[in-house]
């Protein structure tokens, strides 16, 4: 759920889009949980946050910003990234004398354990040519120092099965769009009534099909359970909201289709393993220098 941010700090164009991966895919891959592009003025600060399970990518693209992490401050100058561990304290802010123009996600997740579980569940012949990634990780397995060697070599490994992975995909897939009609159309309807009462029985008999042929079908497509999804949707949806306003947790709840705050605070804790002011508490910790 992409949402326009209403610090008066950052431009009308600033976006953020939180998102809520199934448990299999937390449990394996790398997996984004929120990304957004802002276009910060010099008043633009964020101060002393921590203890968020989550690594944060910053990529300058125009301007200049300045980070304080591990005893140091740098400037994040064009062209610019760095990424950190959001468990441990860390300030970032506009620099001074200008706008800074910038790219943010935060990321969590297992590393290549669930990357060659799926290959494997999905074994079939990739007839794209990967020869210059061959010798790309064979050449820097061979030279310079060999603590570079490894993680270049780890990296180039990575990205080579991540594209693997998603050729055998595409390939499954046969050039199809990876949802059906009868899919999409059962997603625009949870995402259309996402703060009512939704039921497999109502998605059924709006779309006029059985619960076991969407239930087979939906699972087969998105990997997940209509129920499954639609909790994620309203996750993401109430993650937005608590990072871009400071509505109630009642209000967001009965926003994002939750029975009560008390639920929506266990479901939420369920998944995210701290309450929505916790998580709240992180992105709000915003202040001017």
């Amino acid at each position: 759920m992409r949402t326009l941010t209403p610090y008066s700090s950052l431009k009308g164009n600033s976006w953020a889009e939180d998102f809520t991966p199934s448990g299999e895919i937390r449990q394996k891959y790398m997996y984004v949980q929120c990304m957004g592009h802002y276009e910060a003025t010099p008043s633009y600060s964020v101060i002393s946050r921590s203890n968020l399970h989550s690594h944060l990518l910053l990529y300058t693209k125009r301007g200049k910003g300045v980070i304080r992490y591990q005893g140091k401050e740098v400037f994040l100058p064009e062209k610019s990234s760095v990424i950190i561990n959001c468990e441990n304290p860390h300030t970032y802010y506009c620099a001074p004398d200008g706008e800074w123009n910038f790219y943010w996600i935060h990321f969590s997740g297992s590393c290549i354990d669930g990357y060659l579980s799926e290959i494997d569940e999905n074994w079939d012949v990739n007839d794209k040519d990967i020869g210059d990634v061959f010798h790309q990780i064979y050449d820097s397995s061979r030279r310079g120092d060999p603590i570079l060697q490894a993680i270049e070599s780890s990296t180039q490994i990575i990205d080579l099965c991540s594209k693997f992975l998603i050729d055998l995909k595409r390939h499954q897939q046969k050039g199809d769009q990876a949802l059906s009609p009868v899919v999409r159309s059962a997603v625009y309807y949870l995402e259309e009534h996402l703060s009512g009462e939704i039921s497999l029985d109502r998605v059924c008999e709006r779309l006029g099909i059985s619960k076991f042929y969407l239930s087979h079908l939906f699972k087969e497509q998105t990997g997940s359970g209509v129920y499954e999804y639609l909790i994620a949707l309203r996750l993401s949806c109430a993650k937005s909201l608590l990072r871009s306003t400071t509505q109630p947790v009642s209000e967001i709840a009965a926003r994002c289709g939750f029975g009560s705050s008390s639920y929506f605070i266990q479901v939420f804790r369920k998944h995210e393993s701290m309450t929505p002011l916790q998580y709240r508490s992180y992105f709000l910790q915003r202040s001017e220098e």
